[in-house]
């Protein structure tokens, strides 16, 4: 009698987890989801408007990251599954063009002084996870996908230009206009969070 029906419950070391998934296994899929959901979903949110974008591009990246694995090593597969889930947001992002654009703009700093390129410290030190979040989410998704693969996925200005297919002066130029959004978006939370 086999067993193929029965979940395994030890669980498989990375390679064979992989090679499970190249084979469209249901066990081995399940449980690359399941070591990854969490993360996954964070970063997801990070790059969405809302819950209900972000599942959008949650579920789009993990067919991908099911579809397309093949020949992923144990040392690339992190890396791999994140920059695939980043890739579903900006395409999901590319979808919706009304909301996703990315303009040159020529005197984008005559409305930031230098007040307002200093980070109140005091501010920042009080704000939990979910207010970083949501500065992030009030951005506009130009300017989120901009800042996330910048300051969190590490990408470089010329990187994000090269993917985005924007010159470079223009995702500058949208990153510190972003920048300067999230410090009045955190004024703004800490200034209503303290107001309660």
């Amino acid at each position: 009698m086999s067993n193929s029906n029965v979940h395994n419950s030890a669980p498989m070391n990375l390679q064979e987890l992989i090679k499970g998934c190249e084979r469209s296994d249901k066990d081995s899929q399940r449980e690359l989801f399941d070591l990854f959901k969490d993360s996954m979903m964070s970063l997801c949110l990070r790059y969405a408007k809302s819950e209900q974008q972000a599942t959008e591009i949650f579920k789009e990246g993990f067919v991908s990251v099911f579809n397309n694995i093949k020949n992923i090593s144990e040392q690339q597969l992190e890396s791999w599954v994140r920059k695939t889930m980043i890739n579903a947001a900006i395409d999901v992002l590319r979808r919706n063009k009304q909301e996703y654009k990315i303009v040159s703009t020529v005197n984008a700093y005559d409305n930031i002084n230098q007040e307002d390129k200093i980070v109140d410290q005091e501010v920042t030190r009080t704000m939990d996870g979910n207010d970083v979040l949501k500065a992030m989410q009030a951005l506009t998704p130009a300017y989120r996908v901009v800042v996330n693969m910048h300051l969190v996925d590490d990408y470089s200005i010329k990187q994000i230009s090269e993917k985005l297919d924007v010159g470079e002066a223009t995702i500058r130029l949208n990153f510190e206009k972003a920048m300067h959004q999230i410090r009045k978006n955190i004024v703004q939370l800490t200034t209503v969070g303290n107001a309660e």
